[in-house]
């Protein structure tokens, strides 16, 4: 199977992802959503199944980087949350027929 992450969960993953020292609850519960998502990318991608982002969410990242007071910072930091992912993303290209299923859903407790 195909696992694509969308923006919205890419996002919150990397947000969770940059927090080091979370100083509040809710830093606190960002942070484990963050690595509650990186996991399950892991565990898809350890189950043999391709975890995916879409040249829309690559782009959309990109858009909201460039919109950043230090855009080359923020490319640099996006870089750096993502780069666990790197060797997780896969280049397939989704043919007709494919199976594919959002990430959307990763970020709850459940799955």
């Amino acid at each position: 199977m195909i696992y694509l992450l969308d923006t919205d969960t890419t996002i919150l993953m990397m947000r969770g992802l940059s927090i080091l020292e979370p100083k509040s609850e809710k830093q606190r519960q960002r942070q484990e959503t963050g690595r509650r998502i990186l996991a399950k990318c892991r565990q898809h991608a350890a189950e043999g199944h391709v975890i995916g982002l879409s040249a829309i969410t690559l782009a959309e990242l990109e858009y909201g980087a460039c919109g950043a007071n230090d855009p080359t910072a923020e490319r640099a930091r996006m870089q750096r949350i993502l780069a666990p992912l790197r060797s997780l993303i896969s280049r397939q290209v989704i043919r007709p027929g494919d199976t594919v299923r959002s990430g959307a859903s990763w970020n709850s407790k459940a799955n």
